[in-house]
């Protein structure tokens, strides 16, 4: 498939998962300014709901000024309840709106979902993610989590513990292999497979003029590491299935 022939852009439902910490942020705003905030569906792994991103929030996400408001906000506690009531506002009028199916009416279903969970809901989408090169995102995924324990209220996953080290985080059972997990092994079940350093190459499969500029959103800040040689080898065997599958995916993504 190329630019030139590809379906994917034309009148075709699409569906986006969004391996966390793999510029999905980044997507779900190209895919509102592609498509229309209408037209695009976020699915939360959080209430189990759909939402349009026209009903989901009370401040446009898809604005890098957000993420840098947002940022300041939470490091002061006074910012923190502005966010807090926001949220809780957000929460209230998207699940007003919210919805169990998907409706015939859209572009995009995006979100945390996996391959059978939403081929099983409507099978003729066309399935695409993004995969990113397995340190990159693990050490993104770390430090993450370490902003966000140091804010009160911020529910965390059970097996993350506030000032683990980067070497524990990254030989969790949970983390290890994540990409390969989270998306069921499989890439022959993808119509299109991007990787985060040719992001732009996978939008233009979608905006072939590539009229939409990218937004880079929800970047994660951290400080300047040295891993050792012991290290960078031990979580390269332990995730061996994930840089097959990062491999693969940048030599799909390379060929088209």
């Amino acid at each position: 498939m190329t630019i030139e022939n590809s379906q994917l852009f034309g009148a075709d439902k699409i569906a986006f998962i969004h391996v966390p910490k793999t510029g999905g942020s980044s997507m779900r705003a190209f895919w509102v300014d592609l498509f229309g905030p209408d037209q695009v569906i976020r699915y939360s792994i959080d209430t189990g709901w759909f939402h349009r991103m026209s009903d989901r929030w009370i401040i446009p996400r898809t604005n890098p000024a957000v993420y840098l408001i947002r940022n300041i906000l939470v490091n002061h506690e006074a910012g923190r309840q502005v966010l807090k009531f926001v949220r809780t506002l957000e929460r209230v009028k998207s699940m007003a709106k919210a919805f169990d199916k998907l409706p015939d009416d859209f572009r995009v279903v995006h979100g945390h979902f996996s391959p059978s969970f939403i081929r099983g809901r409507l099978p003729e989408l066309r399935l695409t993610t993004v995969i990113r090169d397995p340190l990159e995102r693990t050490i993104s995924g770390y430090f993450f989590l370490e902003k966000m324990a140091k804010h009160k209220n911020i529910k965390l996953p059970p097996w993350y513990k506030k000032g683990m080290g980067l070497e524990a985080f990254a030989f969790l059972p949970e983390m290890v292999n994540y990409q390969f997990n989270f998306i069921e092994g499989d890439l022959s079940v993808f119509d299109l497979i991007g990787t985060t350093p040719y992001l732009e190459c996978f939008c233009r499969h979608f905006d072939p003029n590539g009229t939409i500029p990218i937004p880079w959103l929800n970047d994660t800040d951290r400080p300047k590491l040295t891993l050792s040689a012991d290290f960078l080898s031990r979580f390269r065997k332990t995730n061996a299935d994930d840089y097959a599958l990062y491999e693969e995916a940048t030599r799909i993504a390379l060929s088209r």
